[in-house]
């Protein structure tokens, strides 16, 4: 759930923190006074201390980092809280301390996408195994060894258990690989990562 979480306490790691994601209403949270539609849903990362674990201190720098989904697009309100509560129930009553800050600005994730589906005199033909081809331009430099891309695809796709073995850059380019590759497990599709040349990845 909490994919490369961490919580960084003046400069050290702690490994004593759980971290859980819940959804939930957005009206039950404290300090959502202004959503009032029950449907409104939110997802809240929980750090949680065990019993045992020593207590965070007021004179200490905290850093919690957490990796995230950005939406397709900018939400209408892009605002980030942090809460913190005297016991496990995110609860008013427990409500120790509040904070906010305003979020970040997306921007549109390609600047170029083209599809294709090849070989080209058999794509319209059910049952038949054709290969996709994939042509973008990115938006914002590509960060070596950071950044995933993921393609989604229709549920009705049939992908092989060895989709990954069949990706491959074309033409095959001296100036970057394909590397990390995995299928999706909630959809039909895979993630994979582009490995190269800063100055390349740049362009």
């Amino acid at each position: 759930n909490c994919f490369r979480f961490q919580l960084v306490e003046d400069g050290a790691v702690r490994g004593d923190v759980d971290c859980s994601l819940i959804e939930m209403p957005a009206a039950m949270l404290p300090g959502q006074g202004l959503v009032t539609d029950p449907t409104v849903m939110t997802t809240v990362a929980v750090f949680g201390l065990s019993v045992s674990a020593p207590a965070m201190s007021v004179d200490q720098l905290y850093t919690a980092t957490i990796a995230v989904h950005n939406p397709a697009e900018m939400p209408e309100q892009s605002l980030w809280t942090l809460q913190s509560f005297s016991q496990v129930s995110l609860a008013k009553e427990a409500l120790l301390e509040d904070g906010a800050a305003d979020g970040f600005p997306l921007v549109t994730g390609l600047d170029r996408l083209e599809f294709f589906a090849l070989p080209e005199g058999v794509k319209h033909k059910a049952g038949i195994s054709v290969g996709l081809s994939f042509r973008w331009a990115p938006s914002e430099q590509v960060l070596q060894g950071t950044d995933v891309i993921e393609v989604h695809l229709p549920a009705w796709l049939g992908l092989p258990p060895d989709v990954c073995s069949t990706l491959v850059a074309e033409p095959a380019s001296a100036q970057y690989t394909l590397v990390g590759c995995q299928p999706l497990d909630t959809t039909a599709g895979i993630r994979f990562s582009v490995e190269g040349s800063p100055e390349y990845l740049g362009q």
